[in-house]
């Protein structure tokens, strides 16, 4: 629906109405989130990243998947590495729905062996 046109004035001209601003473009192709190695500990500057890409992607699908760099092929280290894996999808999932992504928007994996976290957005 259209908004009534401005009211005339004697002696005022008004510039026209200005356009609505275009949506931003959708964020896609895969973003690779950087921890401290062995940790759930995002580095510096990754909260941000992720903040940015919740709010490019306004509710559109995203993909987390993340890695435990499993040190051994022995169960424990495989338990832990998943454990650790599990923990980076979680700060990952936590840091997007707070930016404004809404969690529905979300699927994820997470994989003992492997030492990447990434985002994913088609």
């Amino acid at each position: 629906r259209a908004a009534p046109p401005p009211p005339r004035i004697a002696g005022l001209a008004l510039p026209p109405p200005a356009a609505a601003p275009a949506p931003p473009p959708a964020l896609s192709g895969r973003l690779a989130i950087r921890f401290a190695p062995g940790s759930w500990q995002l580095s510096r500057g990754e909260r941000a990243r992720l903040a940015a890409l919740a709010r490019a992607r306004a509710g559109r699908p995203v993909r987390i998947e993340a890695d435990g760099a499993a040190a051994r092929p022995d169960p424990a280290a495989q338990a832990a590495a998943l454990a650790l894996a599990l923990h980076r999808v979680r700060v990952i999932a936590d840091i997007l729905i707070a930016a404004g992504l809404p969690a529905s928007a979300l699927s994820w994996r997470a994989a003992a062996a492997g030492g990447e976290a990434l985002v994913l957005a088609e």
